[in-house]
């Protein structure tokens, strides 16, 4: 045994000596190959250096030093694992922000506190593994993106790699010196987040809903029979009726509890799946459906739309809002919401035939928070506070605050039909799309579609809008191609695809150089994808407190509202960055007024065209030498090429 492992085996044996069990992976070659011998390892080679290296770990996991010693003088150079939940009585918050998992960790602690001080194993990856004590009696489920995108959790059934493995980069993975596990203890899950985790007890009472992989009594096949056995219930299933979806749920969560997945073998759990649908006899029907009938065709009004706010939202459709980070999206529907209530025009622009019943699901915030929003919005609109929880107890507006929502199952369609259909509502707003789905993969078009088809269009067919709130893709430079801003939806086409109108609603600044409650900012809302293209919306939100209160307001008196074609504002967009592209470096403002002479654009338009040249990597600005602090120049950016 070399000095280097000798001082490995001695920080795995200090782990151990923590009460936590560890077991062997298998090692990573200087050159970043997995020694198992697969090249690429996994997907991209992301499982390289990251899967065992013996069989039942759950079970053989140990703190004993003479099995560790012997592990490593057989696995020479192997990197190390500990089992997280009960196993260990640690859970861990998986941050990585290769997939935006720094975005989300400011979003949670935006809205539920900032973390407690805890042990903190720096990845070599570049992100972190911030440990939980697992809370006794309770079931933590080990989830991808449980949090936020990039934010995972290993609970019951996981592990984590911890140092001094080695990751395919090269770095080694290292506990953070100012959060040392022998330095601080564990801190128990923050409760909102152990909430939204799905940290249920593991036993179930009256009353109390358990994650189904805590609830399967089955009893766990040898580790070589868990492939047939696996297979043999989704075939099973199937035959029975369930979905795809009820399937894949039930599945991963006998995946899960027998350990198939913490073994990075989510492939073949997929595979089995999908083939167990497609062996599963077809379903003849008894009889076929009504045809569907023509006369609207002799309608010559069938073209018109029937809004409930006016351009903005149609009567029974679906409507997707995809926004930015601290875009203010809640803001501005709640300020919606408001309006509808009360029949008033909104944002004092977009007329409200007459006032509408409301429900809403708020599966992310937690309620102090909507209700301090809830609270600045109607003092703002001059609405005496206790006019709200009026329209809550007419049931003219129904509110649901982290109840679970949960549409990949159809117990959790049945109750979201059954709150929208009891409150005979006109609106229905999901805040937000990815904590309603559920189990649902929402990067699965198939998935998606049948999503969409259960939940949201029996709806529709009733008169009912349903809206849902959504996250834009993460992107240095945005997608690219006249298909730039539908592309930009988080997740499979199937979800812009199947909205009848796409908004987009997007910062004007940057909300990194804004004060964390600013008082003022601007975002763009622009109707990007409809059925009535002829009728798309681009405006300006300007959200204001006063400290009485907050406001949004579309800038202009009536919105704009364009005729198809580019909008003002990628024109704007597309004259700055050929103009940079000439001179190669120029003043902000004479580059504004240029091209707002040139063009005959007002001057938030142009403003507006500059964010946006700005997103897509068309332009870049930096402070002026030897001018004022606040003057900038104009330069191109590392993606002009694809504006011109």
């Amino acid at each position: 045994m070399t000095v280097t492992e000798s001082a490995g085996l001695a920080e795995v044996l200090a782990t151990a000596a923590r009460g936590w069990p560890v077991f062997p992976l298998y090692a990573v070659s200087a050159v970043g190959r997995c020694s198992c011998g697969a090249y690429p390892c996994g997907r991209d080679n992301r499982n390289a250096g990251k899967h065992p290296r013996i069989s039942g770990w759950q079970e053989a996991a140990s703190r004993d030093p003479e099995q560790i010693t012997s592990w490593a003088a057989t696995f020479s150079g192997c990197n190390w694992a500990m089992p997280t939940g009960p196993t260990s009585g640690v859970d861990v918050l998986d941050v990585d922000p290769r997939n935006g998992g720094q975005e989300s960790l400011d979003d949670v602690e935006d809205r539920d506190g900032k973390l407690p001080n805890t042990p903190i194993d720096l990845t070599g990856g570049g992100g972190l593994h911030v440990l939980f004590a697992h809370p006794a009696g309770h079931y933590v489920t080990s989830r991808a993106n449980a949090l936020g995108p990039g934010l995972d959790v290993k609970g019951d059934g996981g592990y984590i790699v911890i140092p001094p493995s080695v990751h395919t980069s090269g770095r080694p993975y290292a506990w953070n010196l100012s959060a040392h596990p022998d330095e601080m203890a564990l801190a128990p899950w923050p409760e909102p987040l152990l909430r939204r985790v799905n940290g249920t007890p593991a036993k179930a009472s009256t009353g109390t809903i358990v994650p189904i992989s805590a609830s399967l009594t089955l009893e766990r096949p040898k580790d070589a029979a868990r492939h047939d056995a696996l297979w043999d219930r989704c075939v099973r299933w199937a035959r029975l009726g369930l979905g795809e979806i009820e399937v894949r749920t039930f599945a991963m969560a006998l995946a899960e509890a027998w350990g198939l997945l913490a073994e990075n073998r989510g492939g073949e759990v997929e595979n089995i799946i999908r083939g167990a649908m497609l062996k599963a006899p077809r379903i003849e029907p008894r009889e076929t459906w009504p045809p569907s009938s023509l006369e609207g065709v002799t309608d010559p009004n069938i073209g018109r739309v029937d809004y409930i706010v006016d351009r903005l939202i149609p009567r029974g459709e679906i409507v997707g809002i995809a926004a930015t980070f601290k875009s203010g999206k809640s803001l501005a529907f709640y300020s919606l919401v408001l309006s509808a209530l009360r029949g008033e025009r909104v944002f004092g622009t977009f007329a409200v035939p007459r006032p509408l019943r409301v429900v809403v699901f708020q599966e992310e915030m937690p309620s102090r928070e909507d209700h301090r929003r809830l609270r600045r919005l109607a003092l703002g609109m001059g609405l005496d506070p206790a006019e709200v929880i009026a329209f809550a107890a007419s049931g003219q507006l129904v509110f649901y605050n982290r109840v679970g929502l949960d549409l990949s199952t159809v117990d959790g369609v049945a109750r979201f039909h059954n709150a929208v259909r009891s409150a005979d509502a006109d609106l229905v707003i999901l805040d937000s799309l990815i904590a309603a789905a559920g189990a649902v993969e929402l990067n699965d078009n198939g998935q998606v579609r049948r999503m969409f088809s259960a939940a949201f269009l029996p709806l529709t067919t009733e008169g009912v809008a349903v809206a849902y709130l959504h996250h834009k893709r993460k992107s240095a430079a945005g997608p690219k191609g006249k298909d730039a801003d539908r592309d930009s939806f988080l997740g499979a086409q199937a979800i812009a695809a199947a909205s009848g109108r796409m908004y987009a609603l997007e910062r004007l600044d940057d909300p990194d150089d804004a004060p964390k409650e600013p008082t003022r900012f601007r975002c763009a809302l622009t109707l990007f994808g409809s059925w009535t293209p002829e009728e798309a919306v681009s405006t300006v939100l300007e959200t204001h407190d006063d400290g009485d209160g907050t406001t949004v307001t579309a800038m202009d008196e009536t919105a704009q509202v364009r005729t198809g074609g580019i909008d003002g504002r990628q024109r704007a967009a597309l004259a700055l960055a050929k103009l940079v592209n000439v001179r190669r470096s120029m003043r902000r403002k004479a580059a504004l007024d240029e091209v707002a002479e040139d063009l005959d654009l007002g001057d938030r338009t142009v403003s507006a065209g500059l964010a946006y040249a700005r997103k897509r990597g068309w332009i870049e600005t930096q402070r002026a030498e030897g001018a004022g602090r606040n003057t900038q120049d104009l330069v191109p950016g590392p993606s002009l090429d694809g504006a011109l």
